[in-house]
């Protein structure tokens, strides 16, 4: 019997060693390769993109102890159900989050913590790569690089910052226009293609160079449209402005000050050139992107300090009924009115309002202002669900 047994074992063992093999040769790959090569390796993006890509840490202050939310252990989740979102209502949030491949869902009010929950494998140190929501903590930065003097104006031309520009077509974009998604510049449709621009931008080993292919539709202010190379923009119009990069920057400014208790990272384009993924690159754990959503739902404001100036995250996140990106009376959204601006999307209704950084997966973070009441979810996947509808569906019963 033995001899039947030993072409078997060997197999295995042959089996087990070409597919370490292969794992180490695609990271050492991924770190230094072309495009093509991280394509044809990670093709779809997906949340553990960040452990084979090249990052930069993002430091917490080792000599200051983590900031703290309030814990209510006698808050019952089970009062807030069902949740109704026009399907099966949702009568056990738990098996609900789980089956939708949630990895966090948090829920603060008055900067307490009322629910904390981790779902298929993720625990409260587990990081998670928020996408979109990179966006958000770009903007927050243009605006605390402002505050500091580095940048004068939103009404500044990016030509300013970018002098390697030379297009004469850019000579009319501002720092606005791309942080309201106004830039005119082509979105390609798809997420697929090895052509399309969010795919060149998210495997791209160089991505300041992909700013010099931009194709236009349209000119500057004429349109709204999301696209990928305007946060790209912003990354290079902060790093020039502060002369550091996006990640030390972000350290300085928010990690250090208000008192994560973990470090971060931010996937870079390669160990070569170090530029963030200024759309999609943030990784952190939730409790501390918890803490982003309280500097903003305190106007910018941690405890006594003032982070980032007041003035700023209204105008980022408060409706304006002016602006191309303000569409009116949507039903999915209880016929609120849906607003965007400087890269936080929004629901209005009068004088309230409520307004949220979404990404890739359906990643939430959700605040709601004159309830003090912060909302976020993180995952695997969408699992087709509408988190806004039902994150504003739970914030109607809290």
């Amino acid at each position: 019997m033995w001899h039947i047994f030993m072409p078997h074992f060997y197999f295995n063992l042959m089996k087990k060693y070409i597919t370490h093999l292969l794992l180490i040769t695609g990271i050492l790959i991924l770190n230094s390769c072309t495009y093509s090569m991280r394509y044809v390796f990670l093709n779809f993006p997906d949340t553990e993109d960040y452990k084979h890509l090249p990052n930069r840490i993002i430091h917490r202050d080792p000599g200051k102890a983590p900031s703290q939310f309030s814990v209510n252990g006698g808050f019952n989740i089970q009062t807030l159900m069902p949740l109704n979102l026009g399907r099966t209502p949702v009568t056990d949030l738990n098996s609900f989050l789980a089956e939708a491949k949630t990895t966090a869902f948090l829920i603060i009010r008055n900067d307490t913590m009322l629910f904390e929950g981790y779902y298929n494998g993720h625990t409260r140190n587990t990081p998670v790569k928020v996408f979109s929501i990179s966006k958000n903590i770009i903007s927050l930065l243009i605006g605390a690089a402002i505050n500091d003097e580095h940048i004068g104006s939103v009404h500044d031309p990016v030509t300013k910052y970018i002098t390697s520009f030379n297009d004469r077509r850019l000579t009319g974009l501002t720092i606005q226009h791309c942080l309201s998604l106004t830039s005119g510049i082509r979105a390609d449709e798809g997420e697929i293609w090895p052509w399309n621009t969010k795919v060149r931008v998210y495997y791209s080993p160089d991505i300041r160079n992909l700013i010099y292919g931009i194709k236009y539709e349209k000119e500057p202010g004429k349109i709204f449209h999301i696209e990928e190379m305007t946060p790209v923009i912003l990354g290079l119009v902060l790093e020039n402005a502060t002369g550091r990069s996006v990640s030390a920057y972000l350290e300085e400014k928010m990690w250090k000050e208000l008192g994560m208790e973990s470090d971060a990272l931010w996937v870079t384009d390669s160990r070569k050139h170090g530029f963030e993924a200024a759309n999609s690159g943030l990784t952190a754990i939730p409790a501390d992107l918890a803490r982003i959503a309280r500097l903003c739902i305190n106007n910018g404001r941690w405890n006594d300090t003032s982070v980032i100036p007041e003035e700023w995250i209204r105008k980022s996140t408060q409706p304006d009924s002016s602006s191309l990106s303000f569409w009116k009376n949507i039903s999915a959204y209880k016929n609120s009115n849906v607003y965007f601006n400087d890269m936080w999307w929004g629901l209005s209704n009068g004088s309230h309002y409520e307004f949220s950084a979404n990404g890739h997966f359906g990643q939430r973070i959700y605040i709601v202002p004159d309830k003090n009441l912060i909302l976020l979810r993180f995952g695997a996947s969408s699992a087709k669900i509408d988190w806004t509808a039902f994150m504003q569906e739970m914030a109607g019963k809290l």
